[in-house]
């Protein structure tokens, strides 16, 4: 027979905080940053992987450039997080 040890969590995962360019391991300045010190410059690029264009900040979207289908993509991945959307 052997050991079982059980843990009860509510699901809230608390991690570090890390740079948002894909694999940098890079510290943070300060866990309200989102990018690193030498990628800072990426703060103003669209967030879909392999456009290297602006944001441009719309009422539905601000994190993605002009592209319609690039906006469409960060509102339903937006919606996601939402309890309502599950019931649709």
């Amino acid at each position: 027979v052997g050991k079982c040890q059980v843990a009860v969590s509510d699901g809230v995962t608390i991690g570090h905080y890390v740079c948002r360019k894909f694999r940098c391991t890079e510290p943070l300045e300060s866990n309200a940053d989102h990018f690193c010190k030498n990628d800072q410059h990426l703060a103003g690029i669209c967030a879909v992987a392999d456009c290297d264009s602006a944001i441009s900040p719309t009422s539905s979207s601000s994190h993605t450039c002009s592209n319609i289908e690039h906006q469409e993509l960060e509102i339903k991945s937006r919606d996601r997080g939402r309890s309502m959307f599950t019931l649709k």
